[in-house]
C-alpha cells in the first residue's frame, strides 16, 4: 500500500516508523511534487489538512500532512504567531526580522 507523507522536509526516520508495515511511504520530492499550497487555516491541524487534500488532489495517493505553530507563553493571544510563524501585518518576515519581532515581543511582557 502506498502513503504520501505530504512534506518537503521528508526524513529517513519517518521511513522506518513504517517499516514492517507493507506501507510505501513517499515524500513530496520522490513523486516530483513542487505546489505551493494556500495555508489559509487558523489552526495547524486545518493547514494539515489543507495540505494533504492538495497533494492528494495532485497524487491521488492516500496523503497525510503535518504542521505546526508557534505559541509563547506570556504574549497576548493577538501577538501570539500560531501558524503565522513568519508572517506579521501581512509581510513574510526573514530570520532577521522574525528573532527581533518575537525577542523584542516577549521582553515587553
Amino acid at each position: 500500500m502506498k502513503f504520501l507523507y505530504g512534506t518537503s522536509n521528508f526524513s529517513k526516520h519517518m521511513k522506518q516508523m513504517f517499516k514492517g508495515l507493507n506501507i510505501d511511504l513517499y515524500g513530496l520530492s520522490d513523486l516530483g511534487i513542487n505546489i505551493k499550497v494556500d495555508e489559509s487555516g487558523s489552526t495547524p491541524m486545518e493547514n494539515a489538512r489543507i495540505k494533504a487534500l492538495a497533494y492528494y488532489k495532485v497524487s491521488k495517493i492516500p496523503t497525510f500532512s503535518c504542521d505546526s505553530g508557534l505559541y509563547i507563553e506570556g504574549l497576548s493571544k493577538d501577538k501570539q504567531p500560531g501558524v503565522f510563524v513568519r508572517r506579521k501585518d501581512c509581510k513574510n518576515l526573514n530570520d532577521e526580522e522574525y528573532i527581533k519581532y518575537y525577542t523584542e515581543g516577549v521582553n515587553h511582557v
